[in-house]
């Protein structure tokens, strides 16, 4: 074969190639420069996201949770459902949450949020967070985007990965904070890619507070009534302070208020008691009562709907607590408006002498 035949056949096969190099490189420069655009607008969603504590169209429904380790005030969408609540966790590390609040759904997968508590190291948060990126990032297969948040007073690192359809299918933002001798973990758990995990994590941390009493408050002693607790005298005076009849932080039945009446030769618990005294009395719709720890007792907190109303109190809940033989209910009622957070805090702050 001729020179002059090999050439056309070699200037041929050359130009098919450079046709080849050309879609190759045009497809990886696609990919890519597609791949850093979606996560470019994810992070623009995100950044200019409002959050939806701030969104009139969601309701949230405080929730309050006293553990024998911690207590804490929360907030969840009004249309979702408790799901666990654990008062006496014993191993943090089991991957198990204190309490878990799920999308009201039909379908099986259910969006989520929940905290999680981890024995404190001692180490600055944002170096135990750092331990904790590693370990998100092998579930997650990349880094999420680092945010610090503060709400309430309480300092949070809040970490989001993205959910990507490229990179991870599931939206989840997680955010740390600490509660000696404990770091507690807020997060989601999405079962949708759609799901707006930053926005909830944001209302779920801005309707977080810890529950302790203020650093100048009172104590409130009686040893024959058997209690003391800490109040703020200005705001809650303490009016009356008779434990044959009620022992009463407040100057009228308006507005809001905490009250304590004490049961004497009471040895039937104090779930017993809501069942026989209250659960059948007219007027007094609530849910079943829950568990809570009161000083390391065991007590029980209901939660009574706005239509209960008696001597002008419009909705209340109700804290039950046995001690020996004595069965403490504690009342705080805020006239159908949401409860002032102090009276809450009184409450963490309740100890049994006897």
């Amino acid at each position: 074969m001729s020179s002059e035949t090999l050439k056309p056949n070699r200037l041929l096969a050359a130009g098919f190639l450079l046709i080849i190099l050309i879609i190759v490189g045009y497809s990886l420069f696609t990919f890519i420069s597609t791949g850093e655009s979606a996560k470019l607008k994810n992070d623009q969603e995100i950044s200019i996201g409002k959050k939806i504590s701030d969104d009139t169209s969601i309701t949230w429904k405080t929730f309050p949770y006293f553990g024998k380790n911690f207590a804490f005030l929360v907030s969840y969408p009004i249309d979702w459902e408790i799901g666990t609540i654990i008062v006496s966790p014993d191993n943090p590390y089991d991957d198990q949450p204190v309490v878990s609040f799920n999308e009201n759904s039909i379908l099986p997968g259910k969006n989520s949020l929940s905290i999680k508590y981890f024995f404190d190291t001692g180490e600055d948060l944002s170096t135990w967070t750092t331990k904790r990126i590693d370990f998100l990032i092998k579930q997650k297969e990349y880094r999420p985007i680092q945010t610090n948040i503060t709400a309430n007073g309480v300092e949070f690192i809040r970490l989001c990965f993205l959910g990507d359809a490229k990179y991870s299918p599931m939206p989840d933002c997680f955010a740390y904070t600490r509660v000696k001798p404990y770091i507690l973990e807020l997060r989601t758990d999405s079962a949708s890619s759609s799901f707006p995990a930053q926005q909830y994590i944001d209302g779920f941390i801005s309707n977080f507070s810890i529950l302790q009493p203020g650093e100048n408050w009172s104590t409130f002693i009686n040893s024959t009534a058997g209690i003391s607790m800490k109040y703020p005298p200005e705001k809650y005076p303490l009016f009356s302070n008779d434990p044959s009849q009620y022992i009463n932080f407040t100057k009228e039945y308006i507005g809001q208020f905490m009250n304590v009446q004490i049961v004497k030769d009471w040895t039937h618990g104090p779930i017993q008691y809501w069942y026989s005294e209250l659960s059948e009395s007219e007027n007094k719709k609530q849910t079943l009562p829950q568990k809570i720890i009161l000083d390391n007792r065991e007590c029980y907190f209901a939660d009574f709907s706005p239509s209960y109303s008696y001597e002008g109190i419009i909705g209340a809940k109700q804290f039950f607590c046995q001690s020996q033989d004595r069965l403490y209910v504690f009342t705080i009622s805020s006239n159908d408006q949401p409860v002032d957070i102090d009276l809450y805090r009184m409450m963490s702050s309740v100890n049994f002498l006897r």
